[in-house]
């Protein structure tokens, strides 16, 4: 770790991470399922060559940042 990084600055840094990290899988979902909302994002995602992923990629999104808070909060309460 750097010399001039708090520790609590790290913790918060990670947490923003995660927390935006769980908008965006949850902004990917919500174009897949209401694409009339969005048109034009729900072609560029449907049609484009990541679309047989766009699942598991939403799905590692979220999860892994659950898994991220959840560590977090474990810890704190050791």
């Amino acid at each position: 770790m750097k010399p001039g990084l708090s520790s609590k600055l790290l913790v918060y840094w990670l947490i923003g991470n995660a927390i935006l990290t769980i908008c965006f899988g949850l902004l990917l979902a919500l174009i897949c399922l209401f694409p009339t909302r969005a048109p034009a994002l729900h072609a560029l995602l449907v049609e484009g060559s990541l679309a047989s992923f766009l699942p598991y990629i939403i799905f590692i999104l979220i999860f892994s940042s659950f898994v991220s808070l959840s560590f977090y909060y474990d810890s704190r309460k050791r």
